[in-house]
């Protein structure tokens, strides 16, 4: 199960961590994602399952998922632009081939308070970013984009608690955590 081998991977870590100066239960480390090709693959073919059946013309990658983009591009054949992440003005941040009106999907690993920022950037060179497709997460809206998780992440830790791989007591931090989150 998918859930399990985020867990056995250190790519789901359970406990108390602070990020971006806040306490939460859990850290996901999605960036180690390539250290695991058979993972990787299987949420390559599950982001694939998970894009939007309304029309776009780009993939578009945070900085933080341009392997997994590049990963399904490859086999999509949708055309990647994808985020250096140096913070620098929209025209030089962003690679790839777009121009004004292009539909887009934006691919994330998780949805953080940058995300809105970008979102913005990308508008501002012409990519209509109309649903952003994040790895692990909660479903929700940014204005009008849609959030589409590719992974639930109460489904994960309810899978991991089935399964006997998460205590009673942090299984309720987590559902208390996800409750203030919505």
């Amino acid at each position: 199960m998918i859930a399990q081998q985020l867990l056995e991977s250190g790519i789901l870590q359970l406990g108390l961590f602070v990020e971006a100066g806040k306490r939460v239960p859990y850290r996901l480390r999605l960036e180690m994602l390539a250290a695991y090709p058979h993972l990787f693959n299987a949420m390559v073919d599950m982001i694939i399952q998970t894009l939007p059946t309304t029309p776009f013309d780009r993939l578009v990658a945070y900085a933080n998922s341009v392997a997994l983009a590049g990963a399904i591009t490859q086999k999509t054949g949708i055309p990647l632009v994808y985020s250096r992440g140096r913070g620098e003005a929209p025209v030089y941040d962003l690679v790839g081939a777009y121009d004004v009106g292009h539909p887009a999907c934006l691919l994330v690993n998780v949805v953080d308070d940058k995300v809105p920022e970008f979102l913005a950037a990308c508008g501002k060179v012409g990519l209509n970013i109309h649903t952003i497709v994040t790895l692990v997460g909660l479903e929700g809206m940014i204005g009008r984009i849609q959030i589409v998780p590719v992974l639930s992440l109460a489904t994960l830790l309810s899978d991991l608690y089935a399964e006997g791989n998460i205590p009673q007591a942090q299984m309720q931090a987590m559902v208390d955590y996800l409750q203030a989150e919505k």
